[in-house]
């Protein structure tokens, strides 16, 4: 699942990964995570986190969640099975609209 943070304007945008993953190789029981905010994309399924970390993603995107959370469909297909090469302007364009659209405060 995306996670959007540091969403006070476009220029400080920043997007991190949620999922689950055991503690170790031999744990079956899966716990919840986020990474920290992605840097880089190396593939489709393996991104580097501002931490310096590489995550693997497996599986697709839960895509029930991504509906109830409000993203929309076209979004959604797009990250199915990993991060698109254009995922940053992608998700900045989102985020802009998204930005543009709530009522001032």
């Amino acid at each position: 699942m995306l996670q959007f943070v540091d969403v006070e304007d476009i220029e400080s945008f920043g997007v991190c990964v949620e999922g689950y993953r055991p503690n170790d190789e031999t744990e079956t029981v899966l716990r919840n995570w986020h990474s920290t905010t992605i840097e880089k994309r190396i593939t489709s399924t393996l991104l580097h986190s501002h931490s310096g970390s590489v995550y693997e993603l497996r599986g697709s995107i839960d895509r029930d969640l991504a509906f109830q959370l409000g993203y929309p469909a076209e979004l959604i297909a797009m990250f199915a099975n990993g991060f698109p090469e254009n995922w940053k302007s992608t998700l900045k364009e989102f985020f802009y609209v998204v930005l543009v659209s709530l009522p001032a405060i």
